[in-house]
């Protein structure tokens, strides 16, 4: 397979290492807990989160619910948390937004401190992004 000749490595390789030098090493992505999963205590169903970005700003997590899954209330004292569906259907449950639907496409806002819950109404997939993150979360308590 020709890369293009030498002449063409000594130019590529400076500017790949130049793009690639600020990216974090495998190393530090897996002590942060980036790409890992945990599996929720729920009243009822499934719930499963896969962590795919944490940092000490954000936490960005993929989250599953199976059917009918109902996620107990809870509150994250002064962290705002964004939930995002982009599959499924999921009601959430809070103290200040009251019951919205989100489905597909749709999000809802939950202000730091907000007393909130949820329940699948069919297979959902959210994103759930917390400002700043919840110490622990998703990997502990």
């Amino acid at each position: 397979m020709n890369w293009g000749g030498k002449e063409r490595r000594t130019t590529v390789l400076p500017e790949l290492r130049k793009l690639t030098n600020s990216l974090p090493t495998l190393i530090s992505i897996s002590e942060r807990g980036e790409n890992s999963w945990r599996e929720y205590k729920v009243e009822k169903g499934y719930s499963v989160a896969y962590c795919l970005l944490d940092t000490p700003t954000i936490s960005v997590c993929r989250n599953y619910f199976s059917p009918g899954t109902v996620f107990l209330p809870h509150v994250h004292e002064n962290k705002v948390e964004y939930l995002i569906c982009y599959e499924g259907r999921y009601k959430v449950t809070g103290r200040k937004t009251g019951d919205v639907v989100i489905e597909k496409g749709g999000s809802v806002k939950l202000e730091a401190g907000e007393l909130h819950g949820g329940e699948a109404l069919e297979q959902t997939w959210l994103l759930a992004i917390t400002i700043p993150p919840d110490e622990g979360f998703p990997h502990g308590t």
